[in-house]
């Protein structure tokens, strides 16, 4: 209706939910996948378990597991996996990155986290008290 486009994307996977014009446009076996807006998760052919919110998030991605939440979100992740990218614009630090969170875009100059903060690596968790 009026050029919204509602359904499972191509690919008819039933798992699959896309609101939007060419959102989940090329997908063809990838499932679990959510994508609202104008060509969110676009470039999806197999990748399975993203979640693209905004005009153009993660539009070229073909990597699994994705969350990008903001217009033009995550649109210069290709293969990489396991990424999180919040705000208007964030990027990821390159195209074929995995694991990596992202909040905000390079126009942003201050983070504010309140409260705990748990830092972990692979050997403890570094917790810092933000005032």
């Amino acid at each position: 209706v009026n050029g919204v486009a509602v359904g499972k994307g191509s690919g008819d996977v039933v798992t699959n939910t896309s609101v939007g014009l060419n959102s989940l446009n090329s997908n063809t076996t990838g499932s679990s996948n959510t994508s609202l807006g104008y060509t969110a998760l676009r470039d999806n052919l197999t990748a399975s378990n993203n979640t693209a919110v905004g005009n153009s998030a993660l539009i070229a991605s073909t990597g699994a597991n994705n969350t990008a939440i903001g217009q033009s979100a995550g649109n210069t992740l290709t293969t990489g996996v396991n990424n999180v990218l919040i705000g208007y614009d964030a990027q990821p630090s390159a195209p074929d990155v995995s694991g990596e969170v992202t909040i905000g875009n390079d126009d942003v100059t201050v983070t504010r986290l309140k409260g705990n903060v748990i830092c972990k690596d692979n050997t403890r968790d570094y917790t810092y008290r933000l005032t």
